[in-house]
């Protein structure tokens, strides 16, 4: 039996807490060094007349990352051109998303790649005046980069309902 207690018997001293100090030091200095370097993965590829679906599996086959998504949300269409050469990759997804209705949420490395929600409208009243105060008749209003607009009336007043923090542009 006291061969047994010696066998699992630990005592502390300065130089084995210092030993188990230094080597969580270095654990943790290894550990934070690879997460560094994760972050800083880029993406290289170019592709022609492939989905989306291919892309991200082509970009996980060159980086560290990792994507999550239901196929049913995903375009089909093999219609995707692109090339990029050492592009960061939240960039990177906000431009092979853009204009598909999709986002994306991420945690560390893996992302999930979800619906984007459709912005709430908001009414828009307003009046268009000269510098003296006088209503100006017949001025365009309209949402920057849309079609979506009007024209202001006799009293230079307009109302639209615009997707919340858009902009908007009035010309004349």
């Amino acid at each position: 039996m006291n061969n047994i207690k010696k066998m699992f018997s630990y005592k502390s001293s300065k130089k084995n807490k210092s030993v188990t100090y230094f080597s969580v030091l270095i654990v943790l200095f290894v550990f934070s060094g690879s997460i560094k370097a994760q972050e800083n993965t880029t993406v290289t590829i170019a592709i022609e007349g492939e989905s989306l679906r291919t892309l991200l599996e082509k970009v996980e086959s060159s980086t560290p990352y990792r994507f999550a998504y239901n196929d049913a949300e995903l375009p089909t269409e093999k219609n995707l051109n692109i090339s990029v050469t050492n592009m960061a990759i939240e960039p990177f997804l906000n431009r092979i998303l853009q204009g598909k209705n999709l986002t994306f949420k991420r945690n560390r490395n893996t992302f999930s790649i979800i619906p984007q929600k459709p912005k709430e409208n908001v009414l828009v009243k307003g009046a268009v005046v000269e510098n003296e105060g006088e209503p100006l008749i017949g001025v365009s209003v309209a949402v920057k980069g849309t079609t979506m607009g009007g024209i202001t009336d006799l009293d230079g007043n307009f109302s639209l309902n615009v997707p919340q923090n858009d902009m908007l542009v009035i010309s004349y």
